[in-house]
């Protein structure tokens, strides 16, 4: 062997090095997002459309899902369907529910396109707490005792207390669709104005917007409908928007560049983006519209997509529209075609007891402990209390007049 073989053969196995070196860290990325698992719920588990426009969660543990044929209430099992019905006041006013929120007070707001209803558990009524405010509302926010509202037609609050409505922001020549709000840390509210309208900061002071326009990218129109946000840092703000990921300067109050985002912005110009979420540390979960699911890995800048199409993924849509993370960590991902994906953050926290799930279904359950000897103590709203023997599955009935025995 001469010394030219010998140097190609050292060549050689630093090219298959590197090269075995780039497959590996592609496999192992591939894997930790192959990880990923998610329950699809739908149909099948009784909700009333796959369309979902929003998730939020009651006091009493409930999960309430906004969709595009109604709302759906799931207690982890089955879901308590509400519709709108013309001859029943206090049924929702339309199956177009565009959003849904719990406030602190333990009500349900649900935005819909004929205008605010919200939910009381303590009745079991759909109130109108607004007849006459017949618009659609895109985003229900509470902040320091007030409910604001982004709608078709402008920026509305109103009191907790008094529920006296009050339209915001009388500057501009017609009233902009808000399709988003936001809180800052420094307790400034944002607005997304849709259809290529920019980012306004609303002034409590004077009672007027002032709008940013994104100029650094284009095309402008996609840039300038925003669809959601994310705050950075104190200073910085993520924008999802119909063109991709933007970045605002808070402090400057400018659209700016930012390095530590270029590989997600490049990956993701041109697709519209619906929400941002840091699941971890320097781990960020994006929904698209129609791109399907990005994980974004800060600390190895790089960006992986999971979709339909591709042979590891356990997602069910390249639709992802909005989500919600419970009190436990679950994350809810709601879907524009597939109704929700969930991704459990301890799977101890579910219940596989079939005869515990035959006991409770269609009860209004009001609260769970347990006694000294781990028995279950199950409250209702109508049907009384029970004890529940989760190693025999046998539970006694408590009611204000008698109890029952039963074995399972």
């Amino acid at each position: 062997m001469n010394d030219s073989e010998l140097v190609i053969n050292e060549d050689l196995v630093m090219k298959l090095i590197f090269i075995l070196l780039f497959i590996s860290l592609i496999v192992n990325h591939n894997l930790d997002a192959a990880k990923l698992q998610f329950r699809n719920i739908g149909f099948k588990e009784g909700l009333n459309n796959m369309n979902i426009s929003g998730i939020t969660q009651d006091k009493l543990g409930y999960i309430w899902v906004a969709t595009m044929g109604g709302v759906s209430r799931y207690n982890g099992y089955e879901f308590k369907r509400f519709y709108f019905d013309s001859s029943n006041p206090e049924s929702l006013s339309s199956n177009h529910v565009s959003s849904i929120f719990c406030a602190s007070d333990g009500l349900i707001y649900v935005g819909t396109t004929n205008g605010l209803d919200c939910y009381d558990n303590q009745t079991g009524k759909m109130l109108k707490p607004f007849p006459d405010f017949r618009i659609t509302v895109f985003k229900i926010l509470e902040h320091r005792n007030y409910i604001y509202l982004g709608t078709s037609a402008g920026l509305y609050r109103f009191s907790m207390e008094t529920k006296i409505l009050e339209a915001l922001g009388d500057n501009l020549a017609e009233k902009p669709l808000i399709s988003n709000l936001f809180f800052d840390k420094n307790e400034n509210l944002w607005c997304a104005f849709d259809i290529g309208k920019g980012l306004a900061v609303y002034d409590f002071g004077t009672d007027r917007f002032d709008v940013f326009m994104n100029e650094v990218q284009l095309p402008a129109t996609n840039y300038n409908t925003i669809k959601t946000f994310f705050q950075l840092t104190v200073d910085i703000i993520l924008l999802g928007t119909q063109g991709g990921i933007s970045c605002f300067d808070l402090k400057s109050r400018k659209f700016i560049e930012n390095s530590d985002f270029a590989i997600l912005k490049s990956t993701l110009a041109g697709i519209d983006v619906r929400f941002i979420l840091e699941k971890e540390p320097s781990i960020y979960w994006i929904g698209t519209l129609q791109s399907g699911f990005f994980i974004f890995d800060k600390a190895r800048n790089s960006v992986t997509r999971l979709s339909t199409d591709d042979e590891f993924s356990e997602i069910h849509s390249n639709n992802y529209m909005n989500y919600f993370i419970d009190k436990t960590g679950n994350i809810w991902l709601g879907t524009f075609d597939a109704g929700i994906d969930v991704w459990f953050n301890q799977a101890r926290n579910f219940n596989f007891d079939v005869s515990l799930n035959n006991l409770t279904r269609n009860k209004f359950i009001t609260s769970i402990t347990s006694d000294k000897d781990n028995n279950l103590i199950i409250a209702t709203n109508e049907n009384g209390f029970w004890t529940y023997d989760p190693d025999s599955h046998t539970h006694q009935l408590f009611t204000t007049s008698m109890y029952y025995y039963f074995k399972m």
